[in-house]
């Protein structure tokens, strides 16, 4: 003979299947994070097995973000590979304000003067919440009308045209 259930019991037996659904998502998560710096560990020393627990952050997509402390030694022609910014004091800080919101690409494509990057500074605080960036402010507008001043030529120098040798193209 069947025992009907009772309210209750039906409400217990939701709200322990509940538990264990949470439960079973959280244990998948943390499986996919192990997995994941398992990928990343190096063994320091054959011999012993030390690993390092240092995660490669060469794997990651760095155009949306980037760890603060990266090596000088990712540094290739005056370009930090890792956020693809120039190569400068500051760059920290521009990384660690900045790239926390938006791609490095924003920053790179864009030039302006001190006073252009102090104007965007205050429209991202007035409208996209950027907090209030302290005593890195000036290290950061320094940074960026240094090194994305706008430049005379932005691709390449004009073409001289009356040296430029034409010719008809003939398309029949």
């Amino acid at each position: 003979m069947r025992k009907k259930l009772k309210r209750k019991d039906a409400t217990d037996t939701r709200t322990l299947m509940y538990t264990c659904m949470t439960l079973l998502s959280r244990m998948v998560m943390v499986i996919v994070f192990l997995i994941f710096m398992w990928g990343t560990l190096t063994v320091v020393s054959p011999e012993t097995s030390v690993l390092d627990f240092t995660p490669d952050w060469s794997r990651l997509d760095h155009t949306r973000i980037t760890p603060p402390l990266q090596s000088a030694s990712m540094v290739e022609n005056g370009i930090h590979l890792p956020s693809g910014l120039k190569e400068g004091p500051g760059r920290r800080q521009v990384e660690t304000s900045c790239l926390s919101c938006h791609s490095s690409k924003l920053i790179t494509q864009n030039s302006a003067t001190s006073d252009g990057w102090e104007s965007m500074i205050d429209w991202m605080q007035a409208t996209q919440g950027l907090p209030a960036l302290g005593g890195n402010r000036k290290v950061i507008v320094d940074y960026l009308s240094e090194y994305y001043a706008p430049q005379e030529y932005s691709r390449r120098a004009p073409l001289e045209l009356e040296e430029t040798e034409w010719y008809i193209l003939n398309l029949e």
